[in-house]
């Protein structure tokens, strides 16, 4: 058996090797990953990488982040109006509301989601569903598979 060597990371700037059991591991603030996994924070990486939230998709940069199968954003919302607009998609599309209240349109219906929610939503069906935010929402998107270019903004 390998010895285990422990590093520190310095501010984030880079990923120092841990080794244990002849297998490198990279650790730096909480986060860990090799060629087959990622373990992050949701909240942090969809909130503070370029991708508006999204942390798994076609357009991340490296695996196993970075998949044609299947996208996943983390998003959060204050309490009053958005301006997100009401789209048609190619690709199925599911939402879990973690907390908060939202209130949205799909295929011209007006619904409200609160926490412990989700809603499944069949491509080509139109869909806003954060028109207005009743109460300060977080939630995770998931749609399948991943294509950026699926999704089209409809006139108001």
């Amino acid at each position: 058996s390998a010895p285990t060597i422990f590093c520190i990371c310095y501010f984030g700037f880079r990923y120092l090797p841990i080794l244990h059991e002849s297998e490198p591991v990279y650790i730096c603030h909480d986060k860990a990953m090799d060629k087959s996994f990622y373990k992050g924070s949701y909240r942090d990486d969809g909130l503070n990488e370029p991708n508006y939230g999204w942390i798994v998709g076609k357009f991340k940069d490296e695996a196993p982040r970075k998949n044609n199968d299947v996208e996943i954003k983390y998003w959060e919302f204050e309490v009053g109006l958005t301006e997100h607009p009401t789209k048609e998609s190619t690709i199925i599309e599911c939402t879990f509301i973690l907390s908060g209240k939202v209130k949205g349109i799909v295929a011209g219906k007006v619904i409200i989601l609160n926490a412990g929610d989700y809603i499944v939503i069949e491509p080509g069906v139109s869909n806003n569903l954060v028109t207005e935010i009743l109460e300060k929402a977080t939630g995770l998107t998931i749609k399948a598979p991943s294509d950026p270019t699926a999704k089209k903004v409809l006139e108001s």
